[in-house]
């Protein structure tokens, strides 16, 4: 029926894969063709959203998080390219991470009194 290609054109979460919109037997069946790179990374910020409770999947939450994923999606396009990983590149991964660290790790459950 229809094709959405973010690979060529990546959402702008940094979300990279084919989708593939088919009809069979009366009913619309979405298939996403995605490397191991971009599966890895779509189920990190699934698991991230469900986590933290907070919907980075659907764009909510803290940028510096977002520049986080972004990045790291740069990074998993190059590597599926057999590209080398420039030194630009492992410094933004690096300094995106120093900033998002905080808000991606769970905060200690209260004990409870």
């Amino acid at each position: 029926m229809r094709t959405k290609d973010y690979i060529e054109k990546p959402r702008s979460s940094g979300y990279r894969a084919v989708h593939h919109i088919v009809k069979r037997d009366g009913r619309l069946i979405e298939v996403q063709l995605r490397t191991v790179l971009q599966d890895a990374w779509a189920n990190q910020v699934e698991e991230d959203s469900r986590r933290l409770s907070v919907g980075y999947k659907f764009g909510r939450g803290e940028e510096d998080v977002h520049g986080y994923y972004r990045v790291v999606s740069d990074a998993f396009s190059a590597l599926d390219y057999d590209e080398e990983l420039s030194e630009e590149l492992i410094a933004a991964i690096n300094e995106s991470y120093a900033r998002a660290a905080g808000r991606l790790q769970r905060p200690p459950l209260e004990e409870d009194s």
